[in-house]
């Protein structure tokens, strides 16, 4: 049987998609899996995974001519089973069924035109995470019940090595630092980063409340203007960026804990059960927060009426200066960032 994944949204929705690679190959060991991507991160974020066999990365939608080459060759490799990992999927159902000529689609995919080319489709709970619907959608094509969700990110030597060196220069000791990612995604709208000065705020005090520990503000490809907000930090506080992905993901499978935006390496941090703190203002957690026990949402103690706006006119415009991320209980963030490096000063002593 030759089965593919489909994930063609962000990195951190392939993030979320991981426990149905983890469940295929626990039930089918010596299937081929391909997993289908958009974007270079997507597409490095599982190579070397011994569970995939390989990483085909879709052309950008707009480019028909090379979306259509790309689902004519796929159809060569005679692909029997496709999941959908988006629910919000356009055309790609067509395209799967019709170009890439794979029999059997599975899915929830919400677009009323596409519902004829599922073969088994889920529907949506906008209360169920996202995880827990994909691993249950699965179920319903292998009519087996799913294993706890468990997220197969590779980590290279390579990158544990790179890891180790940039600790080391930095002076961050494994499990005595935490990550702070202030960004987001440019593509997503910026009105969902924290703010420079709530972020620096909790730093501030939580090197206060911990004489040993530190705080790694982490800044991604799309991060870069952040930067500046940032110079002058206090004793024990650094700044990475301009590391790859690995060497990010082996960076923050070794913190105390992680502290960010709706991003995806809060889901990076959730994989590896680092203590996670999500801090959300205008998106919506219900479907796609972290995941797993570690994880933790954020919000403005008192929700406002305009919030959250994801989705809405009002996101990216917001005309009360995005009060729902400049107003988060910090005094609550930095206590419980307190908690965790305690916890680990403890485990380690």
């Amino acid at each position: 049987m030759h089965f593919a994944i489909v994930q063609t949204w962000g990195l951190g929705d392939l993030i979320m998609t991981t426990p149905v690679i983890s469940e295929f190959r626990r039930l089918n060991p010596d299937a081929k899996l391909s997993l289908i991507v958009r974007g270079k991160p997507q597409a490095a974020l599982m190579q070397g995974s011994r569970l995939v066999d390989q990483v085909l990365t879709m052309p950008p939608i707009g480019d028909r001519a090379a979306v259509l080459k790309f689902f004519l060759r796929l159809r060569k490799q005679h692909v029997d089973v496709a999941f959908i990992g988006s629910r919000i999927e356009g055309r790609l159902p067509a395209y799967l069924r019709i170009l890439a000529g794979i029999p059997v689609i599975v899915g929830d995919g919400t677009n009323k035109g596409s519902r004829i080319f599922y073969t088994v489709r889920n529907q949506i709970n906008p209360e169920v995470h996202r995880v827990d619907r994909m691993l249950e959608t699965f179920a319903m094509w292998s009519r087996r019940p799913p294993m706890a969700a468990r997220f197969p990110i590779p980590r290279s030597e390579v990158a544990l090595e790179e890891a180790e060196t940039i600790l080391a220069d930095n002076d961050l000791q494994p499990g005595r630092y935490v990550v702070i990612h202030p960004g987001s995604s440019v593509s997503d709208g910026t009105a969902k980063r924290i703010p420079a000065e709530v972020a620096r705020r909790i730093a501030d005090q939580i090197v206060d409340k911990c004489a040993d520990c530190a705080i790694a503000f982490i800044f991604g490809p799309e991060d870069g203007d952040l930067i500046p907000s940032f110079s002058g930090l206090a004793a024990r506080q650094v700044i990475l960026s301009g590391h790859s992905l690995h060497s990010s993901i082996a960076i923050i499978s070794q913190a105390g804990g992680f502290i960010g935006s709706d991003s995806s390496l809060g889901h990076i941090a959730a994989a590896f059960a680092i203590p996670t703190m999500t801090l959300f203002g205008p998106t919506i957690p219900t479907e796609t927060a972290p995941y797993g026990e570690n994880a933790r949402v954020v919000r403005r103690l008192e929700k406002l009426e305009c919030q959250p706006c994801w989705h809405t006119p009002l996101y990216g415009h917001c005309p009360y200066g995005v009060r729902c991320m400049h107003e988060l209980p910090e005094s609550l963030i930095v206590e419980t960032a307190a908690a965790w490096l305690s916890t680990r000063n403890l485990g380690r002593s």
